[in-house]
């Protein structure tokens, strides 16, 4: 017998899809979906998970998630030490990329849309 499945929402605001087959449970992490998505878009491979660009993609997602929510959530310092680290890493990041090759920086910044 088949049930149907169930969407629910678990720490992080992070969704899970969690579908019954018999006595078998089947669980899939969405966001990894969605950072799929970046490394398919960024990456030169979908492969590609540790190149620059993909890690910048991938935190800039995040950073972009916590910016909304703390206009839901502005007392909520302990998300925004966590906010801070990420983007202390992109900016790492940013800083290497620029180092190995400034046009490729250059044109990965005009293709994500941060600012220079």
């Amino acid at each position: 017998m088949k049930k149907k499945a169930k969407i629910s929402k678990i720490g992080n605001n992070q969704e899970q899809v969690v579908e019954t087959k018999s006595s078998k449970i089947e669980v899939v992490d969405l966001s990894n979906v969605k950072n799929a998505a970046i490394v398919r878009e960024l990456g030169c491979n979908d492969q590609d998970t540790g190149s620059s660009e993909v890690q910048v993609g991938i935190l800039t997602k995040r950073i972009t998630y916590l910016t909304e929510h703390f206009k839901k959530h502005p007392k909520d310092r302990h998300s925004k030490v966590g906010m801070m680290k990420l983007i202390s890493r992109r900016k790492k990041l940013l800083a290497y990329m620029k180092k190995q090759s400034e046009q490729r920086y250059l044109d990965f910044i005009s293709v994500v849309g941060l600012r220079k």
